[in-house]
């Protein structure tokens, strides 16, 4: 059930600013399979407003976090909508708002907004303690 939560997740930040772009869409998709969800399922979720359990330990919910991060960067447009759904989701998963913003502010510094791995876990521990 966590894997349908990480999807159900990033379907509604795709859907957060009114707009579904095929990009999103396929980068979803791309994720589902990787979960290994099938298109029945994948579909069921789409159009489900069901909610699912979210992901407990800490890890799992940073990867969450990082894949909601990575869908916002996908069409190279980032709206107020989705910033205010992405950090509400970041809240709702349980991190912490310090972290969640600092990865936010700083990743205008790095190649497509991607934090280096290394770097956004040692954020997430700085703020976790």
């Amino acid at each position: 059930m966590e894997r349908y939560n990480i999807l159900a997740e990033l379907i509604r930040l795709a859907q957060a600013d009114k707009e579904f772009h095929d990009i999103e869409h396929q980068f979803i998709r791309i994720i589902a399979s990787q979960l290994g969800l099938n298109d029945e399922e994948f579909n069921k979720i789409l159009h489900s407003t069901e909610s699912y359990p979210k992901p407990k330990p800490l890890g799992d919910r940073m990867l969450q976090f990082q894949r909601l991060w990575l869908l916002m960067n996908v069409d190279v447009s980032i709206g107020e909508n989705e910033m205010s759904a992405l950090k509400t989701a970041a809240i709702q998963l349980g991190l912490n708002p310090e972290a969640t913003n600092e990865v936010i502010r700083i990743s205008s510094n790095y190649p497509n907004n991607l934090v280096p791995n290394e770097l956004f876990i040692a954020i997430f521990k700085k703020h976790n303690n």
